[in-house]
């Protein structure tokens, strides 16, 4: 299977939401209690996507036939989860 990655553009936030939405549902019903926030998500969060949107780091995760099969963010550091790292 040939898997491709596809830059995540600015009108492409809601449904950037509804994957995080969906990836909480999912879990939840696996007894997870991950990601729950991502149900109804703060403004803080919507803003993390936001920029990381602006910045050009989400991106769709395809297979070889353009089938979606989701997503992912790839960026330098992540102050908002993991507060500042010296390594």
């Amino acid at each position: 299977m040939e898997i491709t990655f596809t830059q995540i553009e600015t009108e492409d936030k809601q449904t950037v939401l509804k994957l995080f939405k969906e990836a909480a549902e999912r879990i939840s019903k696996k007894g997870i209690d991950h990601w729950q926030y991502w149900r109804n998500p703060p403004l803080e969060k919507v803003k993390w996507v936001q920029d990381g949107i602006r910045n050009n780091e989400f991106f769709y995760v395809k297979d070889g036939k353009d089938g979606l099969i989701g997503m992912v963010r790839i960026l330098e550091e992540d102050l908002l989860y993991w507060g500042k790292k010296n390594d």
